[in-house]
C-alpha cells in the first residue's frame, strides 16, 4: 500500500492535504507538526485495523494498492470515545464501490444490513474482495520511536516465539513475522533459520556500518554463562577488534541498537508496507545517522517510508525532492514540497539546506 495523498482533521486539529512519494522526509523545527502527521496515520491505522472510531473528525485520503487506486473519505461525528460514522464513500479506478449515510450502506450497488456506527466500512467489510486490500494495506503500517523503553524491549533477551517459528516454517510468509512483533533476537533467528538471503544483507550492511565488528552470531543464551535463561533462548551477539567475548545486544550502544532495528525493519518488513520512523537521529554520532541514508541507498525498500528529522546532517542527505517542510499556524498544520520551496535557492545542496533554515516558512515554523 501507498498513501498518495493526505487529509486529517480531529479534536480541532487539520493537517492540509498532502501529496506523498516512495520516501517522504518530513523536516522542520520543533512544534511544527512533524511527529503529529505520523501519529495521526499510525493512529487511525490502529482505528482500521481494531475497528474503532474514538476521537476522528474526517479522514481524506488516495491509496495505491498494486494497480488499483482507491479515495476514501469518512467523516465522523462526536469525539472522545463517542465518536460514530457520519459519512462514508470509498471508490476504487474512480468507480464508487460504497457508500454510507448513518445506517444507509450501499456496497457494490446493493443495499446491507444496518451495520455498527462506531465501526468503519474496512472494519465490518474487511473479508470481502474489494474492500480487502485496504484492510490488509493498513495492517502493515509500523511505526518506530525512540521516546520510550521502544530500544529496551527491542533488545531484551527471550524467545516466546515458538509458535511463530513453526508457523513460518509451514508458510514460509515474512507477514507473518512481522504481525507477531518479537524483539530483535528472535527476529533475527527467524530470518536466520527461514529467510537467510535477508539475514545475511542484515548482518552484511550492519558489519559495513560498523567495520570494527569481526563477527556476528546468535548465540544460545545458555552458552552464555552469565545468563539464567532457557535452553534455546537465540541471543544477538557479535565480536569486536580487542574485545575477548561476546558481546550481547542489550550491551551495545544505543545508536547501534537503532541501526539493528532500523535495517532489520527496511530489510524484512513485508512488500508493500507503510514504515513510520519519527526522529531516528536522536542521541545518535554521525555514524549511526548515516546508516539510514546509506541502506535507502543500497537496496531496492520496496515500501513506503516517513521520516521525520530536524538534523541538519541527515536531512542533507537526502535528495531535496523528498523533504516536506512542516509549518503550523494555530493548529493547522500544512507542508511545503522541497523542490517547490528551494527552487530558487542556489545550485549546492548545502547551499540549499542552508537557506532553507533562513527561509521564514521553516524558521518561523510556529506562528
Amino acid at each position: 500500500m501507498k498513501i498518495l495523498d493526505y487529509e486529517y482533521t480531529s479534536a480541532g486539529w487539520k493537517i492540509h492535504k498532502t501529496d506523498f512519494q516512495n520516501v517522504n522526509l518530513i523536516v522542520g523545527d520543533s512544534g511544527t507538526g512533524k511527529t503529529r502527521l505520523l501519529n495521526t496515520m499510525f493512529n487511525f491505522g490502529t482505528h482500521v485495523a481494531q475497528g474503532t472510531t474514538a476521537g476522528i473528525s474526517e479522514w481524506n485520503l488516495t491509496l495505491q494498492i498494486d494497480r488499483d487506486k482507491y479515495k476514501w473519505n469518512v467523516v465522523f461525528d462526536g469525539e472522545d470515545n463517542k465518536s460514530i460514522v457520519k459519512n462514508e464513500t470509498i471508490s476504487r479506478n474512480d468507480e464508487i464501490i460504497l457508500t454510507r449515510e448513518g445506517t444507509d450502506y450501499v456496497f457494490q450497488g446493493k443495499s446491507l444490513p444496518k451495520l455498527p456506527l462506531d465501526q468503519m466500512s474496512v472494519s465490518v467489510l474487511k473479508e470481502e474482495e474489494l474492500i480487502k486490500p485496504i484492510y490488509d494495506g493498513f495492517s502493515k503500517m509500523l511505526r518506530r520511536r525512540f521516546f520510550g523503553d521502544e530500544l529496551a524491549k527491542n533488545s531484551a533477551i527471550y524467545f516466546g516465539g515458538e509458535k511463530v517459528l513453526r508457523r513460518i516454517g509451514e508458510t514460509r510468509d515474512l507477514h507473518e513475522l512481522y504481525k507477531a512483533d518479537l524483539g530483535l533476537s528472535p527476529r533475527l533467528f527467524v530470518l536466520r533459520s527461514y529467510f537467510s538471503d535477508i539475514y545475511e544483507k542484515i548482518v552484511a550492511f550492519y558489519q559495513e556500518s560498523f567495520p570494527y565488528i569481526e563477527a556476528i552470531d546468535i548465540k544460545d543464551g545458555r552458552e552464555l554463562s552469565e545468563l539464567d535463561v532457557p535452553v534455546g533462548t537465540p541471543v544477538f551477539c557479535i565480536k569486536e577488534r580487542h574485545v575477548d567475548r561476546w558481546i550481547r545486544l542489550p550491551e551495545l550502544s544505543s545508536g547501534m541498537q537503532k541501526a539493528l532495528l532500523v535495517a532489520t525493519d527496511l530489510l524484512a518488513l513485508p512488500k508493500g508496507s507503510v514504515y513510520l520512523l519519527d526522529e531516528y537521529e536522536n542521541s545518535l554520532g554521525v555514524g549511526p545517522i548515516n546508516f539510514l541514508p546509506n541502506i535507502l541507498a543500497s537496496y531496492d525498500i520496496e515500501m513506503q517510508l516517513f521520516i521525520t528529522s530536524h538534523h541538519p546532517y541527515l536531512i542533507s542527505k537526502f535528495p531535496i525532492e523528498n523533504w516536506y517542510v512542516a509549518h503550523r499556524k494555530g493548529m493547522e498544520i500544512r507542508f511545503a514540497y522541497g523542490d517547490e520551496l528551494v527552487s530558487r535557492y542556489s545550485i549546492s545542496k548545502q547551499d540549499k539546506y542552508l537557506q532553507l533554515l533562513n527561509d521564514p516558512y521553516y524558521s518561523d515554523g510556529v506562528e
